[in-house]
């Protein structure tokens, strides 16, 4: 997968898209548990990515209908071809809430990321704190990186 500068942000920006801004789609009913991302029940959104040099991340949104309150989703990273993941602060981010959020573009706050993730890696999106049955529709989603 080919890095891309983003417009949006900083000078030496990039990001990663999950959904491309395009025709909204539905995540599915979330789960209270954290879940993978699975557009029309789709998981294959699993980006490689390197991150060498890179050391903060954020996320990004455009939501066209919201989920429930805390309704959050997150960038995963693994570094064994997807059988074990962790966040790639080490905690619970880069995160950005979503929620009750409707008809908006919302940024998450940038996180420090880990020296374990600073390499080749796969990256994923994942949704938490959901009820399980909220079902949000999202117009675009990325991971940004400086």
């Amino acid at each position: 997968m080919a890095w891309r500068s983003s417009n949006l942000g900083a000078v030496g920006t990039d990001h990663v898209d999950f959904l491309a801004t395009g025709a909204a789609q539905a995540w599915g009913a979330v789960a209270t548990a954290a879940v993978e991302e699975a557009f029309a029940g789709n998981k294959n959104r699993r980006r490689p990515a390197n991150l060498s040099g890179r050391r903060r991340a954020r996320m990004s949104a455009a939501i066209t209908v919201a989920g429930v309150a805390g309704w959050t989703v997150a960038v995963q990273y693994s570094t064994d071809g997807g059988t074990n993941w962790a966040y790639l602060d080490g905690v619970s981010g880069p995160r950005v809430q979503i929620g009750t959020t409707t008809a908006d573009t919302v940024f998450g706050s940038w996180v420090s990321i880990v020296p374990a993730a600073r390499r080749d890696v796969i990256l994923r999106a994942i949704g938490v704190s959901g009820n399980g049955v909220a079902t949000p529709t999202v117009a675009q989603l990325a991971a940004e990186f400086e």
